[in-house]
């Protein structure tokens, strides 16, 4: 059976899948960054827009330590 991806993740499963805490995703949300979208009183977050804003993020500078062992 082919693997799926959900169209649609709640305010729970989305932060943890990104480590983000409710508030994060919230401002995230509010900035237009990531859609969401209200089924009643549950509201769900467009899995694709969160991915594509996790993957549009610039990569890390990270310097090797002054005396790196091999």
């Amino acid at each position: 059976m082919p693997e799926t991806t959900a169209i649609h993740l709640s305010v729970r499963d989305a932060c943890a899948r990104h480590n983000l805490s409710r508030s994060a995703l919230y401002i995230l949300i509010g900035q237009g960054k990531i859609a969401a979208v209200k089924n009643g009183r549950r509201t769900l977050i467009v899995t694709r827009t969160l991915d594509d804003h996790f993957a549009s993020l610039p990569p890390a500078q990270i310097k090797a330590p002054a005396h790196a062992h091999a």
